[in-house]
């Protein structure tokens, strides 16, 4: 019996990227789920990077692919023309949980020059409240980190008055939604996209992303990468 072929790094970031463009031309800009990226993705003003750094335990394997991905945002900081920047994991094999793990490694080897957010392919649908249906929304073909250019949100966002009525972008991240008055940043995006959701039909949302699920599927099998 003839062994699958191993894919070769390049082939597969190739492809990690065209996956990930489908979500955004099909999933995110359609659906408009994510309001602070949306200007930069339409203008052009982002950066796909895939990484094909193995990632199948903790330990070192997840901290050499964080410092990889901390190498690439480092890279992508010095050209001001570039406001997000979407870092793609084909090869990461871990639960979502491990993944937020990733995600936190990246962010402090990088620094407070990005506002990042996890995104994962595991992730079931429950439209009960705002918040628990982020993480299906963003269930990209493969892990991801989604980051941000923090001055990018300074400028959509500033703050509103004095104190502490307007949440942090740091708080913003961590989902900390306690600053009184008013929903936050974070809060008024996931009931945008829950009233969208209910609006468009959660069938025509999952349609969306079972195709692209399906796309990845065959490709990496095709490639002989297990799924």
């Amino acid at each position: 019996m003839t062994a699958p072929p191993i894919p070769d790094d390049a082939t597969l970031e190739r492809e990690a990227v065209r996956l990930c463009r489908r979500y955004i031309d099909e999933v995110v800009l359609p659906f408009d789920f994510c309001p602070w990226a949306a200007p930069a993705l339409r203008q052009q003003r982002v950066e796909i990077i895939a990484l094909s750094q193995p990632v199948a335990t903790l330990g070192p394997p997840l901290v050499q692919a964080a410092r990889q991905g901390a190498r690439a945002l480092d890279r992508c900081w010095q050209r001001p023309e570039l406001e997000l920047v979407l870092l793609v994991y084909p090869r990461f094999r871990l639960a979502r949980a491990d993944f937020d793990a990733l995600v936190r490694a990246v962010r402090d080897e990088a620094g407070a020059r990005f506002v990042m957010a996890a995104f994962h392919p595991d992730a079931t649908a429950d439209t009960s409240h705002p918040e628990r249906l982020v993480p299906f929304l963003r269930r990209s073909p493969d892990p991801m980190v989604q980051a941000l250019r923090k001055d990018v949100l300074d400028r959509i966002e500033p703050g509103r008055g004095t104190g502490t009525a307007f949440v942090s972008l740091d708080r913003f991240l961590a989902g900390d939604v306690s600053a009184p008055p008013g929903p936050s940043p974070r809060e008024r995006v996931a009931r945008a996209n829950l009233e969208t959701v209910q609006r468009v039909g959660l069938r025509d949302v999952e349609r969306a992303l079972l195709a692209i699920h399906d796309d990845r599927r065959d490709t990496y099998a095709a490639l002989g990468l297990e799924p």
